[in-house]
């Protein structure tokens, strides 16, 4: 059953921690987005634009902050941290400075092949009767 926007759980009654927003608490605002500003239905209320002014436009690729010593975090890239990679784009795979180090149909096969080696993993089990 699907949840309400902005709850999760089994029984879909407890609400999106602090950051998370959406269906099952599934998308996460942009860091500089505030607990405030991040509405547990719908995401973060400024747009990336107005957020991006909040910060330093000289920071290096991979950091953002008004002194720039904040490095992007996990699934974010790019100028201001203002770039998510492909939500299939592993954490170890998302480079902060320029973005998913894989290419969608890269990311496209991983998953199929996981699925695959999983499928067969399932076909070998063996019952344990005693």
């Amino acid at each position: 059953m699907p949840c309400t926007l902005g709850y999760f759980g089994s029984l879909c009654d407890t609400p999106c921690l602090p950051g998370f927003y959406g269906r099952h608490c599934g998308g996460s605002c942009h860091p500089l987005c505030s607990v405030e500003e991040c509405d547990p239905r719908y995401g973060c209320k400024p747009t990336t634009a107005e957020i991006i002014q909040r910060t330093n436009s000289a920071c290096k690729l991979g950091y953002f902050g008004i002194l720039c010593e904040i490095p992007c975090l996990p699934g974010f890239y790019g100028k201001n941290c203002a770039g998510a990679c492909h939500p299939l784009c592993t954490v170890d795979n998302c480079d902060p400075m320029y973005r998913c180090k894989l290419t969608t149909a890269e990311i496209s096969q991983e998953q199929f092949q996981n699925q695959h080696d999983f499928q067969r993993q399932e076909g070998n089990q063996t019952s344990c009767n005693t």
